[in-house]
């Protein structure tokens, strides 16, 4: 993820991402038209254009709250897009899924609300059938390009949202700052409301990004544990573990009482008598039976 993100910030304003800013301005044209739906409006279409520029044609009167949602959207929904897509790769479950399902969100609105031969409809289609492709080589080939978009959406996101080197009235911000009540488009100029709109839909993305990630980085650093059938390494001082207790003793090195009568027993009262009877005066001449050394090794059972 570092890298990616080192990679976007050089090469940002290179000509070989454009493609891929292109899938972010139309998915940020999509949550537009989602949350114009929620809203009881009709959508009517979803343009992008080759500068990065998009548009989103609605019919229909909004409420207050709606268009406030509505035009939020773009911004906030593209970025917890990112967050989710990166989640899954994180986690480690359901990558293809994941991806097949993002593919089919592209298609469909490309089909149903974009124009034919346009810049949107290849964008979405192309990389709908793109990502199954990718989805079908495997779990491997879905979780980096989770990785990768996901990482791109939330850059591309917050770096966006204050690019108001563009046309004023062009921003999402500046447009709801409009609505709200400001006169600063009128003058030409981005107004403090505009900017004030941009910090607090800044700290809206990275609350909900760190809601999102925060859980799945946990449990993808601290929860992670190697498959034993994996991991020869941990089979084998798992297996020397069970080998390192004495005979007569449990797994924590905790003597075991022996039976009556056991075995143990019987090796005791058997060096004991030998102990006494080496004591005992042996006459000159006789090879006393017990003064020689021997060494018994116990073994485990293996």
């Amino acid at each position: 993820m570092v890298a990616i993100g080192l990679a976007l910030t050089l090469f940002w304003d290179s000509s070989l991402l454009r493609p891929v800013k292109l899938l972010v301005v139309l998915v940020h044209e999509m949550w537009h038209g989602f949350l114009s739906l929620a809203a009881g409006v009709r959508l009517d279409s979803i343009e992008v254009h080759w500068n990065e520029s998009g548009k989103t044609l609605v019919t229909g009167d909004f409420s207050n709250l709606g268009f406030v949602l509505a035009v939020s959207a773009g911004y906030i929904g593209c970025a917890l897009t990112g967050a989710l897509l990166l989640r899954q790769s994180l986690v480690g479950r359901l990558e293809r899924v994941t991806l097949i399902v993002f593919s089919v969100l592209l298609i469909y609105f490309s089909w149903l609300f974009t124009s034919p031969l346009e810049t949107a409809f290849y964008t979405g289609t192309g990389y709908g059938l793109a990502f199954l492709v990718i989805s079908a080589l495997g779990q491997r080939p879905a979780r980096g390009a989770l990785t990768a978009i996901g990482v791109f959406f939330l850059f591309y996101s917050l770096f966006d949202l204050f690019d108001f080197t563009r046309d004023v009235d062009s921003t999402d911000a500046a447009i709801l700052a409009s609505y709200l009540g400001s006169g600063a488009l009128e003058h030409g100029s981005v107004g403090i409301t505009a900017v004030g709109i941009s910090l607090a839909w800044t700290t809206a993305i990275l609350f909900g990004a760190y809601l999102v990630l925060a859980p799945a980085v946990r449990e993808s650093i601290h929860y992670w544990e190697p498959d034993p059938a994996e991991d020869p390494d941990a089979m084998g001082s798992e297996f020397q573990g069970s080998e390192s207790s004495s005979p007569g003793s449990d797994s924590v090195g905790n003597p075991i009482p022996s039976a009556p009568g056991s075995s143990e027993d019987f090796s005791q009262s058997f060096s004991s008598a030998a102990e006494s009877e080496s004591q005992q005066p042996v006459s000159p001449g006789f090879e006393n039976p017990f003064d020689h050394s021997s060494e018994i090794a116990r073994t485990g059972i293996r």
